[in-house]
């Protein structure tokens, strides 16, 4: 469950944000010429919200989402 539960964190508040930070600077400085300070400036308030709203739902879901797996792991045996 340990392996479950970080592979969830690591897309979740690693690879998703940084994924959405660099193609939002990138479409920010090749699409619409912005500069790149202005550009990080916003995506950084804009993860800070998602973080915020992420955190949320962490706390709240993650032990329905582990019954969930459990279940499919206890089915698949």
């Amino acid at each position: 469950m340990k392996n479950f539960r970080r592979f969830l964190y690591g897309w979740f508040f690693i690879i998703i944000p940084f994924v959405n930070v660099t193609g939002f600077i990138a479409w920010e400085y090749f699409i619409s010429n912005d500069p790149i300070g202005q550009s990080i400036t916003d995506i950084l308030s804009i993860l800070a919200i998602c973080y915020f709203f992420g955190s949320i739902f962490w706390y709240f879901n993650m032990g329905r989402v582990e019954n969930v797996a459990n279940q499919f792991r206890e089915e698949e045996r």
